[in-house]
């Protein structure tokens, strides 16, 4: 069966108001059947409210077939993965971002790669450069294969902004 997930809409949620310190969290639930609906994502705020008390939000959502994101913020064109030849060999991510944000910036206006490693990650090395062929910017994150499941976060940036939007990954080993 072919879900055809790449033809269903995508949502955009656009917070309003002051919503306070917090995050959003993504949820991977453990599924073995390709049409399950198993990706959720929530909001968490910092201090969550006292039990009883109410948690009042605004937002606007957004559906679209076509990539929704501001044009001036880079995206994840392609994510790569492949075992070094060492001894053991070592996983090795390849993150290519790409979009105008990114592209225009010239080999010695290199950004900033900021990487996250969940629980039970062991970084081993990383690198970012430019592609010379297409003009995207390739991070090279390698990892000890890890024996449980374990998460992954990059972007890049300039100074003190985000100018990609931030590619996760979940290994499931």
């Amino acid at each position: 069966m072919n879900a055809a997930f790449q033809l269903r809409p995508s949502v955009w949620v656009k917070p309003r108001g002051n919503w306070g310190k917090g995050s959003v969290e993504l949820v991977q639930l453990a599924s073995d059947q390709e049409p399950s609906d198993n990706i959720a994502a929530f909001w968490a705020p910092s201090s969550p409210p006292a039990t009883g008390q109410a948690l009042d939000v605004e937002y606007e959502l957004q559906w679209a077939t076509a990539d929704p994101s501001p044009p001036e913020l880079g995206r994840v064109l392609a994510t790569r993965i492949g075992r070094t030849s060492g001894k053991p060999p070592n996983l090795r991510f390849v993150v290519e971002f790409g979009g105008d944000a990114v592209e225009k910036l010239g080999a010695a206006e290199r950004p900033a790669a900021t990487v996250e490693y969940g629980d039970g990650a062991v970084a081993v090395a990383r690198d970012l450069f430019k592609n010379p062929i297409n003009q995207t910017w390739r991070l090279v994150i390698e990892i000890v294969e890890p024996r449980q499941a374990v998460n992954l976060r990059a972007f890049l940036g300039r100074g003190d902004r985000k100018i990609t939007e931030t590619w996760n990954f979940t290994w499931q080993p």
